[in-house]
């Protein structure tokens, strides 16, 4: 019997080779055994060789059972010839099935998939790779997604020996995937349905716009679209349009704000707020610019109407005779008009100017109290007015009439106060001339021996006591009576 033996040896250095040995008997010519035939070869190559081939192998199975995916290999009869760890566990926490060695692949896929498990299986065997993804019912009685791949597996001479399956959940894929879609369906249903003009933008060239964004131009979607920018763009803002498209093209800027004039399908100009911003994939690479597009037209016309009351008013604020100054809260001057300007030297002595504090330039004669009183009540919003005698700045006394008058905000709060003057001098002359020219009327009735009946309709106001003592009345007997009475 010849018996052959692997074994480690020492040699005379003291360092282990591997030897192959064989014991082989030595027959004689009659049959019989002489002897024995002792072989050794030196194998350490092979054996180096061996442990690799089985480092490699404990490694590829380290790699196999660690590996995120779910893996089968599957012989060409269509049994199961192997699988990792993540499939058994997988099989079983999902399905409550026990994958076995040995076992047709067909009893774990649910009946109405066996068909399509079969000729897919046929296909890879043929050196085809398929990848496929679908639900499972879950032993929860959920619906679970998962990725299929069949992949061929060849053999040293290149056969296809079998398939590897690898199956992998997608559940979160399929979760991130569908709120990808719904986000882009809100973008979309907002994009498409909202009030305000908007578009995309790429390369200078439009590349959607939406519904309110044609009305506004009267364009359809189909002449928008390749359209650039600068063709819908008032020529005498290209320039700033040119600016800012180019900066965002660059990407030197992400967003802007302009206001510019658009060009209507009819060649009418309108004007837009437009502001815009680049959009940018996950990793950071543009895509396109959306941009916003609010008709302002009214409110630029209505700003031009504005500019020219506004000139208007400064006008009659400026050509009046009055004395205008406007005060802000914080009691300095905030403006004023001409006539408050050609005024201030004769009357102050010295020339008005703005944020000087008005309460340190009044003139000689007025009070700092009233003042104070009337500024005060003009902050909480009511009016002040009255007849005042200051002295100007030689020394005349000059009547005036004041007013100090609330100046409204949009919000109804109040900003400032409005302090007018106007000299009434000449007024006051005539009211004086009128008060002389009664005290004389009036004594002259007291002293004539006219009787002398004044009423009103046809009461009687006065009477003087020439007449009284006429109809033997007093004087204080006739007021209120009427004068048909003494007929």
């Amino acid at each position: 019997e010849a018996v052959q033996l692997q074994q480690r040896y020492p040699n005379a250095d003291e360092e282990a080779h591997w030897l192959e040995v064989s014991y082989n008997p030595v027959f004689g010519d009659q049959g019989e055994i002489e002897g024995v035939c002792l072989v050794s070869i030196n194998i350490d190559e092979r054996k180096n060789a061996e442990e690799a081939i089985q480092k490699s192998e404990a490694d590829l199975r380290a790699i196999f059972d660690s590996s995120h995916l779910g893996i089968l290999l599957v012989g060409r009869n269509g049994k199961i010839r192997d699988f990792n760890q993540n499939a058994k566990e997988g099989f079983w926490e999902t399905l409550g099935l026990k994958l076995e060695i040995g076992r047709p692949l067909s009893d774990y896929v649910q009946a109405e998939q066996a068909m399509a498990s079969q000729e897919m299986l046929k296909k890879v065997l043929k050196g085809e790779t398929i990848q496929i993804e679908r639900t499972v019912p879950c032993r929860d009685g959920r619906e679970r997604w998962f990725e299929f791949s069949y992949n061929p597996v060849f053999d040293r001479p290149g056969k296809v020996s079998g398939a590897c399956v690898t199956i992998i959940s997608i559940d979160d894929r399929k979760r991130a995937e569908e709120t990808v879609r719904a986000s882009e369906e809100r973008f979309r249903r907002i994009f498409e349905d909202a009030s305000m003009a908007m578009a995309m933008v790429n390369d200078f060239k439009f590349i959607k716009v939406n519904r309110a964004f044609q009305d506004l131009l009267g364009y359809t979607e189909a002449e928008i679209r390749g359209k650039t920018l600068f063709e819908l763009t008032h020529p005498e803002d290209l320039a700033r349009t040119d600016d800012i498209a180019r900066k965002i093209h660059s990407q030197e800027k992400d967003r802007f704000q302009t206001e510019k004039r658009y060009l209507r399908k009819n060649g009418e100009a309108l004007w837009a707020n437009v502001s815009g911003s680049l959009i940018r994939d996950k990793m950071g690479r543009k895509l396109y610019s959306l941009i916003m597009i609010e008709n302002i037209t009214e409110r630029k016309q209505a700003q031009e109407a504005l500019r020219g009351s506004e000139a208007d008013l400064r006008a009659v604020f400026n050509s009046g005779s009055q004395v205008t100054v406007l005060i802000r809260r914080d009691g300095k001057v905030q403006g004023f008009n001409k006539s408050a300007e050609t005024m201030a030297a004769p009357i102050l002595g010295k020339k008005l100017e703005k944020d000087m504090v008005f309460a340190g330039i009044l003139p000689r004669g007025s009070s700092l109290e009233m003042f104070q009183q009337a500024f005060e009540a003009a902050l909480q919003g009511r009016e002040t007015k009255g007849e005042w005698a200051i002295l100007s700045a030689d020394g005349q006394e000059r009547w005036v009439e004041l007013k100090y008058q609330p100046v409204f905000n949009d919000q109804g709060g109040v900003d400032g106060v409005c302090f007018s003057l106007v000299f009434i001098d000449e007024r006051k002359k005539t009211e004086e001339a009128l008060r002389e020219s009664q005290e004389r009327f009036e004594r002259l009735v007291q002293v004539t021996r006219e009787g002398v009946l004044i009423h009103e309709n046809p009461r009687v106001v006065d009477a003087n006591p020439a007449l009284a003592s006429m109809l033997g009345y007093g004087v204080e007997e006739m007021i209120g009576k009427s004068g048909f009475d003494f007929l």
